[in-house]
């Protein structure tokens, strides 16, 4: 997406859509759930994390792998780490959840 992006000139149109709700999710579903997003991909994991990780009658195990090409493009960062810390999740916790960034 940032390439076309960057390739576009003056005068260019962009046609956008959205937003579709397209992440549902029901607590006690399943026994874990794996997420795999790249860089601003990450913003609706947040969002369903957020919610999920918030009902502790939910026992749904999470986990994310959250990519970018470098640090700096890391969006979101400090406020996944600050759940993370919240919630006591990490890689090799038990607890419900882990973020593991490459």
């Amino acid at each position: 997406f940032s390439e076309k992006f960057a390739a576009l000139r003056p005068g260019d149109a962009l046609d956008f859509r959205g937003p579709e709700p397209t992440l549902e999710y029901a607590p006690n579903v399943l026994d874990s759930v794996v997420m795999v997003a790249g860089g601003t991909g990450v913003a609706p994991m947040l969002q369903l994390l957020t919610a999920a990780l918030a009902d502790d009658a939910d026992a749904t195990k999470f986990r994310l792998l959250y990519a970018t090409r470098t640090p700096a493009d890391a969006v979101l960062l400090p406020e996944l780490d600050a759940l993370r810390r919240r919630r006591g999740c990490g890689a090799g916790s038990s607890r419900r959840s882990g973020l593991h960034g490459v």
